[in-house]
């Protein structure tokens, strides 16, 4: 529904703009992921590995498994 009412106003289209995280959220295998704990430190975000955060980055993506994922039906 929000699309629509979104394609509405902007028949154009939308902005594809973080594909990967797309194609990751259908299929996580597709990046190899770190268990982190993200800082702050003068004013630059960072991440050390860290166990028990529940917080996790990708620190590989296999381009391969990101085209099967993105170009199947």
């Amino acid at each position: 529904k929000g699309m629509e009412l979104y394609l509405a106003k902007s028949p154009k289209g939308k902005k594809f703009h973080d594909p990967l995280a797309a194609v990751v959220a259908l299929n996580p295998d597709v990046c190899e992921f770190r268990e982190v704990y993200m800082f702050r430190q003068k004013g630059e975000w960072g991440a050390k590995l860290c166990e028990g955060t529940n917080t996790f980055i990708s620190v590989k993506a296999d381009l391969d498994k990101f085209f099967e994922v993105f170009l199947s039906e």
